[in-house]
């Protein structure tokens, strides 16, 4: 059997009201762009709960899960299309099993895996002696724990439940009908009270354990019987075993009706690092301050985060006047800003899509309108370094990136060059990467382009050299910022410990080559590069 049904915003939002898990990787937007998958995620028990499809099989008789083995392949986000196949046996009488495959519609990848096995009921009147205002399953207020995977050993976290015929019917309608808003007729069945109470994993695994940083990777849940509704339910999480290497973790999960077994099950969740946190303006007083840039108009692009922000406060510690650009970040970029403002610096936040050749214009007219001029323009935005196997790269993937790296720092560069011919001066820092001279496997697109930022900059350094303009790049190996946090924090602290150094770079230590090359010591250099490797090859 095969069921399309897209994704949508209230979906997601129904579904948080009614299991309450309003964990911050599917809910907030800001957060999410911080984590490793840069966008928020759909609960992946959403899609999943679209198996009780199954159900239409049976008009004369309602179906219950018994068991469920699931496993959560890849991200789904909003607006994804998704295609369900499935198929199912009898194994005995009334008794059945079931496979199931969730599939991004587009792209073909299998998204969730699910196996398990439900019996048949004969249709009974739902118990209606319950409370008309409880909207959702939780009986209290949950808050979001943050625990880190270093936290999270042996601890214990409950949920108390509630399941009723109003909040399974509204279920229905307000999501499982909700995917389906193109067809005629909307869907009319009897909802499953094991599914639904197993949907409460969710809540328990983004609420609780270990809530904020949590990944659902799969999950087991078996069921004696049919779970009662408009009782007090209490599901139980314990966590086992965990694993700091691989960020993850093992929870034994239990359904209890005051003493009476309900269901058990074992969840795997993945336990993410927290975001890299940015360096502090006062940290940077205390021990960063060694070059005067006062009163120097410095435009950083892609400076919300990462190298970009450390950069963007150390310059403004040092008396420059600080232009934070961001595409997406406006918060982040806002956030800085106020940091510096409280240190006593000044910068204002300006968002420019530097892929736009008219935005840009736009963007450098703001600046010279607030401070007159511009003096220093560090090209540091990115695209991003998700790794992937050149043989799967599209020529597209390719061009995405040299939009960002190649062709906004061309639009920010020709922008800004009639500013630095009249005033007869400029700096102009570009980032390149250690890659470029000793590649790693799984990011061809991006040493690709940053290929092209070295070519460029030795090439734009020598027709300047004559009008008192230094271009230089600079050159870091693998830095601990949001960008990496695609990679496994296990391979990176293996590469980390595997060089002479011990350790990988810190943003602020980028921030300081930058911003050397930019002041008044480095007025007899261009054309050149900073190289922070660590030890690494290459030497020179």
């Amino acid at each position: 059997m095969e069921k399309v049904f897209k994704i949508s915003e209230k979906m997601v939002a129904n579904f948080a009201s009614i299991t309450g898990d309003y964990n911050s990787l599917h809910m907030d937007e800001e957060f999410a762009r911080k984590t490793k998958y840069r966008q928020r995620l759909v609960h992946g028990m959403l899609p999943f709960s679209f198996i009780c499809l199954i159900q239409e099989n049976f008009p004369d008789q309602k179906i219950e899960f018994l068991e469920l083995d699931t496993s959560f392949r890849k991200p789904i986000l909003i607006g994804d299309e998704i295609r369900l196949d499935y198929t199912y046996s009898e194994t005995e009488s009334g008794k059945f099993s079931y496979n199931a495959t969730w599939y991004n519609h587009l792209t073909e990848e299998i998204v969730i895996k699910s196996k398990g096995g439900f019996t048949l009921y004969s249709f009974s009147k739902e118990i209606r002696d319950i409370e008309q205002n409880q909207t959702s399953c939780l009986l209290d207020e949950v808050l979001e724990n943050n625990w880190t995977i270093n936290e999270i050993a042996n601890k214990k976290e409950e949920l108390n439940i509630s399941l009723n015929s109003i909040l399974l019917k509204k279920y229905l309608d307000s999501i499982i009908n909700e995917g389906f808003l193109s067809n005629t007729d909307s869907i009319d069945i009897p909802i499953s009270h094991n599914l639904i109470s197993t949907l409460l994993l969710s809540t328990l695994v983004g609420m609780k354990l270990p809530g904020k940083y949590a990944t659902f990777a799969k999950f087991q849940f078996s069921f004696p019987d049919q779970v009662p509704l408009s009782e007090s339910i209490k599901l139980v999480g314990e966590v086992g075993k965990v694993s700091v290497a691989s960020e993850s973790m093992e929870v034994a999960t239990t359904l209890l009706k005051e003493n009476a077994v309900l269901a058990t099950g074992k969840l795997n969740v993945v336990v993410n690092s927290p975001p890299q946190k940015i360096i502090s303006c006062q940290e940077i007083k205390s021990n960063y301050i060694d070059i005067g840039l006062k009163d120097k108009v410095v435009v950083i692009t892609g400076a919300s985060r990462g190298i970009g922000a450390a950069t963007a406060k150390l310059f403004a510690m040092q008396g420059a006047k600080v232009i934070v650009n961001y595409y997406k970040g406006k918060k982040d970029a806002e956030l800085i800003v106020e940091d510096i403002e409280k240190n006593g610096g000044t910068a204002i936040p300006l968002q420019c899509d530097i892929r736009d050749k008219l935005e840009v214009k736009k963007f450098i007219a703001q600046v010279v309108e607030k401070f007159c001029t511009v003096n220093v323009l560090v090209n540091n935005a990115v695209k991003e370094a998700i790794p992937k196997n050149v043989v799967k790269l599209e020529w597209q993937d390719y061009l995405s990136e040299l939009e960002v790296s190649l062709k906004g720092m061309h639009n920010c560069c020709q922008t800004i060059l009639p500013i630095f011919k009249q005033q007869k001066f400029g700096k102009i820092i570009n980032i390149s990467t250690i890659f470029v001279d000793n590649p790693v496997t799984g990011q061809s697109q991006y040493i690709t382009a940053k290929s092209a930022v070295v070519g460029y900059t030795k090439s734009l350094a020598k027709e300047l050299a004559k009008l008192n303009i230094q271009v230089n790049f600079v050159v870091p190996n693998m830095t601990e910022t949001d960008l990496v946090s695609c990679v496994p924090s296990d391979f990176t602290k293996r590469i980390a410990a595997s060089r002479d150094f011990g350790r990988n770079l810190q943003p602020i230590e980028v921030a300081q080559s930058i911003l050397f090359l930019a002041s008044s010591w480095a007025n007899s250099i261009t054309g050149q590069k900073v190289v922070l490797n660590l030890g690494d090859l290459p030497f020179g």
